[in-house]
């Protein structure tokens, strides 16, 4: 039987974002989600630094309404210079 991976929406969605370990970095990231998600607060969002301590990741649980929903974040997010990944 094969499987079914479509998501099914709106839905908690979590994006993670790898980026330059800057004072800015989780702000920023927080701000530009909260842009297309008022829900968004601290309570949903866990962070790691590397072992290096020269890149962090957020992870970031966000209510998504859809497909196009999510391009436009992600094309946001990379938009940061300090991004590096998004995913």
């Amino acid at each position: 039987m094969a499987e079914d991976n479509t998501i099914s929406f709106p839905c908690v969605y979590p994006i993670k974002v790898i980026g330059a370990d800057t004072e800015q970095f989780a702000s920023q990231v927080l701000e530009i989600i909260a842009r297309y998600d008022a829900t968004v607060d601290a309570s949903k969002v866990s962070e790691k630094a590397s072992q290096s301590g020269k890149y962090r990741s957020l992870t970031v649980e966000l209510f998504a309404t859809g497909e196009p929903h999510i391009r436009t974040i992600f094309e946001a997010l990379r938009g940061l210079p300090q991004v590096k990944l998004v995913l």
